[in-house]
């Protein structure tokens, strides 16, 4: 009997283990860390797009997304600057993490 529950606490944390979602993270912006809490896909609605450093304007950019282009966007507190509502982002492929504005997206997922 023993034996048995400590099998299946086994197999419930190497379960647990491997349905984690990899593409979950801790985004670090200029002032602090972001903790993630869930996220979903979004699509580029503007030609192109700045992807900043952190919520605002005055953050340095740290690429640039396209009209068409997809990411993930991570559902935490969203942050008002520069007249924008500001989310922290991954590009689909992970080539970088930053901030955009959500004025410039849709969500598809």
């Amino acid at each position: 009997m023993k034996r048995s529950i400590n099998l299946l606490m086994v197999l419930a944390i190497v379960f647990s283990i491997f349905t984690m979602p990899t593409y979950a993270k801790d985004i670090k912006a200029d002032d602090g860390t972001v903790t993630v809490q869930w996220m979903d896909q979004f699509e580029v609605t503007a030609s192109s797009l700045n992807v900043r450093s952190g919520p605002g304007t005055s953050y340095s950019k740290v690429g640039s997304l396209f009209n068409g282009d997809t990411g993930y966007l991570y559902d935490t507190s969203e942050v008002s600057a520069n007249g924008y509502t500001w989310v922290p982002i991954s590009k689909s492929d992970g080539s970088f993490w930053g901030w955009i504005a959500l004025e410039y997206i849709q969500i598809i997922g």
